[in-house]
């Protein structure tokens, strides 16, 4: 909870706890579906996994291990053996939010991470991570870059909702519309 609250924050509201208490976050990164809660704040850590076979051992940058709907960056008899997530500067401050219809532990019909760094009161550095709106994880870089070097009030704030919301790629299907999603990425990003 003190380290990584983000994280933390997507296992709590991650399915129920009894696929909790048997599941893995690896398995959760490696089922590749673009509502896992795990991944946008894991991302927004700057994480990379670990990535071994018989042939030896490779790492991969989180946010690239991504191809698509369960499709990874995983070759023929390769395995995840370790999500490297490295110490956050003491001047962050991270989050993740996401909605479904039913109950926390649903699958995110959108869920939103964000890191930001502050000094002196003025963004140093920003990665907003958007889940289940794209066929992967995404990071908002347009609305990273719009945040960086201001004061994070509220029209700031508004302002990085509307441009991630932009550039989220969201679908239409049974849980909500394309629409309905690019809405709600503005206010969970705010």
């Amino acid at each position: 909870i003190k380290y990584y609250p983000a994280l933390y924050n997507s296992i709590e509201n991650m399915a129920t706890t009894q696929v909790r208490n048997k599941a893995t976050v690896i398995g959760n990164l490696c089922n590749a579906a673009p509502s896992a809660d795990t991944a946008p704040p894991l991302i927004a850590y700057g994480s990379e996994v670990v990535i071994r076979s018989a042939d030896g051992e490779r790492v991969v940058p989180l946010e690239d291990f991504f191809k698509g709907p369960g499709i990874t960056d995983l070759r023929e008899n390769e395995m995840v053996v370790e999500v490297r997530v490295p110490p956050q500067e003491d001047k962050s401050f991270t989050s993740y939010v996401k909605f479904s219809h039913r109950s926390r532990v649903d699958i995110a019909i959108v869920g939103v991470a964000a890191k930001v760094l502050k000094e002196n009161g003025v963004c140093k550095d920003a990665r907003i991570v958007l889940g289940a709106v794209a066929p992967v994880p995404m990071r908002a870089k347009r609305a990273e870059d719009f945040v960086k070097g201001k004061s994070i009030d509220e029209s700031v704030a508004d302002e990085a909702g509307k441009i991630a919301s932009e550039e989220s790629k969201p679908i239409t299907d049974v849980r909500a519309t394309k629409e309905y999603r690019r809405h709600l990425v503005g206010v969970l990003t705010k």
